[in-house]
């Protein structure tokens, strides 16, 4: 198992993960439907977020194989709030056929790690409340909720 920083030539592989997650989130609410005629924009997207200000996207490679991902940015909170700056998951996502094999704890302790690099006091990130194998995960992990993010679709 090799945990590195992701590169432009991933793009086709974070793109798949990307896609399966989105699967695994169909049923799950409208938030988390994908719409195919955007496609280009999603790839143009995952190869921005892959590394640029503030943000970054580490990988998991089993045989040279990217089968993991976890995708990063720091935050700077307005100075009135006591924690000035977060480290904010956006997406980890770990193949079906790798899961169960720590990837996903590897793939939180890198980006734990530049996190603090980046002076951050602590991580946040969001995990769709019927996604209870997520929830387990985070819990785990030490992490638990402090908001709930509200969706009302017109």
């Amino acid at each position: 198992m090799n945990i590195r920083t992701a590169k432009p030539t991933d793009v086709d592989a974070l793109h798949g993960l990307w896609m399966e997650i989105m699967e695994h989130h169909k049923d799950q609410g409208p938030m988390f439907g994908y719409d195919e005629k955007y496609d280009a924009e999603l790839r143009k997207s995952l190869g921005e977020r892959i590394g640029g200000e503030n943000q970054l996207c580490f990988v998991a490679e089993e045989n040279d194989t990217v089968v993991g991902c976890i995708f990063c940015r720091t935050n700077d909170i307005p100075p009135f709030i006591a924690i000035k700056k977060t480290g904010y998951i956006a997406e980890t996502i770990v193949t079906k056929s790798a899961r169960g094999k720590g990837i996903g704890n590897q793939l939180v302790n890198t980006a734990k790690e530049w996190f603090l690099e980046n002076k951050c006091e602590a991580m946040e990130l969001q995990v769709a409340v019927k996604n209870e194998a997520g929830i387990r995960f985070w819990e785990r992990l030490g992490f638990s909720p402090s908001t709930y993010h509200m969706h009302k679709v017109f």
